[in-house]
């Protein structure tokens, strides 16, 4: 009975310690074909909270972001570090969506006939030592890639399936 009391107490220790603890937000960036657009469907998942204190050292407030300016903001942060180049388009923007912490920005690539280099450097200025993942899904397969400082871009063909 003892030994089950020590137990429960250290797993309680632990999820709370856990629970208080910040939470790192990896950016993530998916590619993935839509047969009936017969286009690359581009999306990046960022922590709202890394978002956020971005803006707030721009002297802005969290409202910053449901502006007009603030999702203009968002967007060419975006453009800036996830380049896609090579090929005959550039990746068309959709739009931007607020879900509770994350922030989904959606992006429209046309087919490539050619190879496309695809750099990603989505980590917010101060925490350049993390990284940025990317997950490619061509039909049932899924390739996935993690960029870190000094590897930040990959070549790869976006034609047609």
């Amino acid at each position: 009975m003892f030994l089950r009391g020590l137990i429960v107490a250290f797993l309680l220790g632990v999820l709370a310690f856990g629970a208080s603890a910040h939470r790192v937000g990896v950016p993530l960036s998916t590619i993935e074909w839509n047969a009936n657009t017969q286009s690359w469907e581009v999306v990046h998942k960022l922590s709202l909270h890394d978002v956020e204190k971005k803006v707030h050292a721009l002297g802005k407030s969290s409202d910053f972001l449901s502006t007009e300016a603030g999702r203009a903001w968002l967007r060419d942060f975006v453009d800036q570090r996830f380049v896609v180049s090579g090929g005959q388009t550039a990746p068309n923007f959709v739009g931007i969506e607020y879900d509770h912490d994350v922030v989904w920005i959606y992006y429209e690539l046309k087919p490539a006939d050619s190879a496309l280099k695809i750099v990603s450097n989505l980590r917010f200025d101060s925490e350049a030592k993390l990284y940025n993942l990317l997950n490619i899904t061509r039909e049932e397969n899924v390739e996935s890639y993690i960029f870190r400082e000094g590897n930040r871009a990959i070549v790869t063909n976006l034609g047609a399936p």
